[in-house]
């Protein structure tokens, strides 16, 4: 039995661009707020919040930005649901005696610059450890130092952003 894929490529217009970075953007402000009133309840209370704690933030935070409501609300609840997992994991860490535990992270805009190589047409995603300084493509050659290249995709993402 052979198997077929198919892909299409969706062409955004600016509005619908517009649009989804803004549910981005309020995505990732909530995943920062609430790994912040985690770290925050276990500081200064000695509290160790749990999911259900921090989901039940999100209704009162709709009250008082706005903005929170042009992303859906199981969206939201997923991404309570991603830090509560990511504590989970990296207790679990220290729990086994690991030497580096790593650390929830707070979720900047265009975390991922570096990863993304725009040379490649599309913008095709390369996964790298940090350890890779570069990177060396086998089929068309191109070399190039991450950092370069993260300049590039700012530079690219700050004309795109004057353009709109």
């Amino acid at each position: 039995m052979s198997r077929k894929a198919f892909k299409y490529r969706i062409y955004l217009s600016h509005g619908q661009r517009r649009i989804l970075e803004q549910q981005l953007e309020e995505s990732r402000w909530v995943y920062n707020e609430l790994l912040a009133e985690r770290k925050r309840a276990y500081e200064e209370r000695g509290e160790s919040l749990r999911k259900y704690d921090t989901l039940n933030l999100l209704p009162l935070w709709k009250l008082t930005r706005p903005s929170m409501k042009l992303v859906h609300s199981q969206v939201l609840q997923n991404i309570g649901i991603r830090v509560d997992l990511a504590f989970h994991a990296f207790f679990r860490r220290v729990k086994e005696g690991a030497t580096e535990v790593g650390f929830s992270r707070f979720k900047g805009f265009g975390r991922y610059d570096s990863l993304t190589y725009p040379q490649y047409g599309n913008g095709v995603r390369v996964v790298k450890t940090l350890r890779d300084r570069t990177h060396s493509c086998p089929y068309c050659g191109l070399v190039m130092d991450r950092d370069e290249n993260a300049a590039i995709n700012i530079l690219q993402r700050g004309l795109q952003t004057l353009r709109q």
